[in-house]
């Protein structure tokens, strides 16, 4: 379905591909199969076997890997140049605009939880303008996900937690600056997260106007050959 909707060129089709879950600006979409994810996963064994030393993902996970570290930071950019670029824009047409740059550059890295290690992630909002968070390895029977959010920046709104059944290759796509942690992880999960923001990093906080909005699908659709059904 995914690589029918990007050769369709359909903006229409390609929003049909993900599913709003129980939180507003929070979607679902199955993006891997299983069998992507197995092979994702060996290779990522194989990687570590070779016993490289590897810097921590992030500030906040200590368990886990850096893509470009293994050689993957081109794969990655095509991913999100093909598919995740113009996902985003259609789901967030007021926080991106791909013709003024807003998603060309992304961080793609792997994290992990299990016992006697990293087994939650304390609330924050994300170093990106969207982020991509797919699951990859999680142990029956808790496949409920353990992702809570709670509004945006500066928002006093409680916790809310997903409703939701995971699967290996699903992915959640929201805003960065929504802000979420991770609670009472059960078992060894792993999950591959892409951030992505503007060149050098920069990242939109500001939403476009509702004229700017307008204007700048218009461009993208007209620019990249897309269309609305």
């Amino acid at each position: 379905p995914v690589l029918r909707a990007l050769n369709s060129k359909d903006v229409t089709q390609l929003k049909s591909l993900v599913s709003p879950t129980n939180i507003e600006g929070v979607y679902q979409v199955q993006l891997f199969t299983q069998a992507w994810v197995y092979r994702f996963l060996r290779e990522l064994e194989y990687q570590e076997s070779a016993k490289i030393p590897t810097r921590r993902p992030n500030g906040m996970n200590r368990y886990g890997a850096m893509l470009q570290e293994f050689g993957m930071a081109d794969l990655f950019q095509e991913f999100s140049k093909h598919l995740m670029r113009p996902l985003a824009q259609t789901l967030f047409p007021r926080n991106v605009s791909i013709v003024d740059g807003d998603l060309e550059d992304n961080y793609p890295f792997v994290v992990r939880y299990e016992p006697m290690k990293d087994v939650d992630l304390g609330e924050h909002a994300d170093s990106s303008l969207v982020t991509m968070n797919v699951c990859l390895e999680i142990p029956p029977p808790y496949n409920k996900s353990p992702l809570y959010f709670k509004g945006f920046r500066n928002s006093h709104a409680p916790p809310t937690f997903l409703n939701i059944e995971q699967n290996p290759g699903m992915a959640l796509i929201h805003l960065g600056q929504h802000v979420h942690g991770v609670s009472n992880v059960h078992g060894r999960r792993s999950n591959m997260i892409l951030w992505m923001f503007g060149e050098y990093g920069y990242v939109r906080v500001v939403p476009y106007e509702e004229e700017e909005t307008k204007q700048n699908l218009k461009q993208w659709i007209k620019r990249d050959g897309w269309k609305e059904s």
